[in-house]
């Protein structure tokens, strides 16, 4: 098995689910990772692997549509990449909101999903 990995992927973006968040837009912090079986070892070519610029780009176009929680958020980009990308077996994905509106709160708050092809 391969895991590929995107790493702390900033996007800033109006995910909340206060009128507040939508206008003042906040940090979020993505972490991925997609784990397959290549068809040949070693991976030669990048047609035998899956292209990380893709699901970059995957992960870039849903941050950038508002959704209120971030659960919708980590599930739907999940299983749209098993969707998408048929050697994929597994994926891992976190979002991270650097600035949650709770008052007194000094930290981080995320959400993290865990999803296998044969569980969907």
């Amino acid at each position: 098995m391969i895991d590929i990995y995107l790493k702390d992927l900033k996007f800033t973006c109006a995910h909340g689910v206060y009128k507040e968040e939508a206008l003042t837009r906040g940090l979020f912090i993505v972490n991925l990772a997609v784990t397959y079986e290549p068809n040949t070892v070693p991976v030669k070519q990048i047609a035998e692997t899956i292209d990380y610029t893709s699901l970059y780009a995957l992960v870039k176009k849903r941050m950038q549509t508002q959704t209120p929680l971030l659960e919708t958020l980590v599930t739907e980009i999940a299983l749209e990449i098993l969707q998408k990308f048929e050697l994929v077996q597994k994926v891992n994905i976190t979002i991270d909101k650097m600035n949650a509106p709770i008052e007194n709160f000094e930290g981080i708050v995320g959400v993290g999903y865990t999803i296998k092809r044969n569980e969907v």
